[in-house]
């Protein structure tokens, strides 16, 4: 089942040591149309890159099914943090049929099982850039998440 369809901020996979597309989920659970087409609207509105505070001191395990239509089961671990004009992001993404993430956080750990929930606080908040991107999230496998290239 995945995720369908979303947008994200994405940041370099090295900045974290990930073994999937390193983001801060903006919406999910959409059709891909709709996808592209708030991708659109926000990259006109906002320019095609973001600040994001990170609080990498204070990792935070995130519940499973996070989202209102999320049945995945996968829980997660990362961190929260802080994304420029995020309010006004919200307010572009209502006029959609998605999810938004109310707490902006990027997942470093995904899984099924409880016992690979190990936080791992990364010693320093970062300031990262984050690059707006359609993704496909239809995978319930996270190395299979991939940004559609427009």
């Amino acid at each position: 089942m995945g995720y369908k369809y979303g947008v994200w901020y994405t940041y370099s996979e090295e900045l974290y040591s990930l073994h999937h597309q390193g983001h801060f989920t903006v919406t999910c659970f959409m059709e891909k149309v709709d996808a592209i087409t708030l991708y659109n609207e926000l990259k006109t509105k906002f320019g095609p890159n973001n600040m994001i505070y990170t609080n990498c001191i204070e990792p935070v395990v995130f519940k499973s099914n996070l989202y209102d239509d999320d049945t995945n089961d996968i829980s997660s671990w990362g961190y929260t943090g802080t994304i420029l004009n995020w309010n006004e992001i919200k307010k572009v993404a209502d006029n959609y049929s998605c999810n938004f993430s109310h707490q902006p956080h990027t997942s470093i750990v995904y899984t099924k099982n409880s016992k690979n929930i190990l936080p791992v606080s990364c010693g320093d908040n970062r300031t990262i850039i984050g690059t707006l991107n359609v993704v496909d999230i239809c995978s319930d496998n996270p190395k299979e998440w991939e940004i559609i290239k427009l």
